[in-house]
């Protein structure tokens, strides 16, 4: 599963929160402000979270089975 995340703001927007339906067992971040970096996953019942530290412009959450 692919999420993109935009921020139209013209400051990053810090702590963002990503819950998808679905268990996931990992999750990888790309963006075009920094390296590709995992994302730590966490569960809840049918749905998989993972905390974005920081959205400058855009970033792409891969969640992986």
């Amino acid at each position: 599963m692919l999420v993109h995340l935009l921020n139209y703001a013209d400051t990053p927007a810090l702590g963002v929160g990503v819950k998808v339906r679905g268990q996931f067992s990992s999750a990888q971040l790309f963006s075009p402000d920094m390296d590709a970096a995992p994302a730590p996953v966490s569960t809840d019942g049918q749905f998989t979270q993972v905390q974005i530290p920081e959205l400058r412009t855009f970033d792409l959450v891969v969640f992986e089975p």
